[in-house]
């Protein structure tokens, strides 16, 4: 019962945010610390798709008392993989999270920048999409410069992912700026 009802009650935020419909979003921050305060064990839990609450806080982009609770508890979890194998910090990537609760996975879990997605997507490659924020860039390659360098199962650095995707003029100069050799590398 705790299961489904904290993945509940996290998956009520993104809706809260743009059509408040008839949830109380104090009341659903509120519902979904005091059941981790009850039962931290909960921290732990996986849905059927491998989803710890901690990716489903960083999907549903849950205020950050919410993600310092499931990191306090459980701050290994920021390297548990779902089913897709990605974290919660691909996740808060592919979702657009604030560089707040991106700073909170780093910090609790540094080693979570070099964890790899089932298509070798660092959480640096997934940053470098359309919306990609210097600052997460930029935080993330302060972890681990060496990201600069990592290819995917396609044979792409996070620089190729960022000119394809259209990332930010300042996204790709700092990527470039990184790695000197950047431009000599094929696709």
């Amino acid at each position: 019962m705790t299961e489904s009802n904290l993945f509940q009650l996290l998956g009520c935020l993104p809706r809260m945010g743009t059509y408040r419909k008839s949830y109380d979003e104090d009341s659903t921050i509120r519902d979904t610390l005091l059941i981790l305060e009850n039962k931290p064990e909960s921290a732990k839990l996986k849905d059927k798709h491998g989803w710890t609450p901690l990716h489903r806080a960083c999907r549903h982009k849950a205020p950050l008392d919410v993600v310092f609770a499931l990191l306090t508890i459980w701050p290994d979890a920021a390297t548990e993989k779902n089913y897709h194998g990605s974290t919660p910090l691909h996740i808060a990537r592919c979702h657009t999270s604030s560089s707040e609760i991106v700073s909170a996975l780093l910090s609790a879990c540094p080693e979570a920048a070099k964890e790899k997605d089932r298509h070798d997507n660092t959480p640096l490659h997934i940053a470098c999409l359309p919306n990609a924020s210097l600052d997460i860039v930029s935080q993330l390659m302060s972890i681990w410069p060496d990201a600069v360098n990592t290819k995917n199962k396609f044979g792409w650095t996070p620089l190729h992912k960022a000119c394809c995707h259209k990332a930010p003029l300042d996204v790709v100069t700092l990527l470039l700026s990184a790695w000197t050799d950047a431009t000599k590398q094929k696709k």
